[in-house]
């Protein structure tokens, strides 16, 4: 008997004893095909927002810039949570024994829920004029004019790094992934660091 199936009792014999593979699974794919870009949106913009300039001209590039970071972190967030959403109900919930969410992320998954739909029309609204030509930028003026919308989405960016963060180490506690991606990989699992990233706002 392998050191997988010792650790999960018994040998697997149905689906649902088994992980699904991170490229099956909706919320690592989430992660990694969509999050981390607005993650590295968000960062871009922080850092260019903190760069000086002498010239006038400069500085407004660097404006240009930063805010084109923002409105894409801005619009990668809402597809995200409209997606961490969907997934969530009809793949998740339909099938808790196939995935890792346990009680505590339950409790994450709610708070990101929640504060996703304090401003979700509104954020709605941003996401659809960045990708569809608008007449005017009145749906992107109604955004930025709200004085708690952009510490709102940083919250909310945050809130989503902790549950991914969360998921991401419930799922290698789970003796099922060992299982799932067998002793080799385990090995090598052990010997080599996670390529992700660790999410930080500072």
């Amino acid at each position: 008997m392998s050191l997988a199936e010792q650790l999960c009792g018994s040998v697997t014999t149905t689906a649902e004893r088994v992980l699904p593979s991170r490229n099956e699974d909706p919320i690592a794919r989430l992660e990694v095909h969509y999050f981390l870009i607005a993650d590295l949106m968000l960062k871009n913009e922080r850092i260019t927002e903190r760069k000086q300039y002498r010239s006038e001209a400069r500085k407004r590039r660097n404006d240009m810039e930063s805010l084109a970071y923002t409105r894409l972190w801005l619009s990668l967030l809402y597809d995200i949570c409209k997606e961490f959403e969907r997934e969530i109900d009809t793949q998740i919930r339909r099938r808790p024994n196939h995935f890792v969410i346990n009680g505590d992320l339950w409790t994450q998954e709610q708070g990101v829920r929640s504060h996703f739909h304090r401003r979700k029309a509104l954020l709605a609204d941003f996401c659809n004029a960045q990708f569809h030509f608008q007449k005017d930028g009145l749906k992107q003026v109604k955004f930025f004019a709200d004085p708690g919308a952009i510490i709102w989405a940083e919250e909310l960016h945050q809130k989503i790094a902790a549950f991914f963060s969360s998921y991401r180490v419930q799922r290698l506690l789970d003796t099922r992934y060992l299982a799932a991606i067998g002793r080799q990989e385990s090995s090598n699992l052990v010997r080599h660091p996670s390529p992700f990233p660790t999410y930080g706002l500072a």
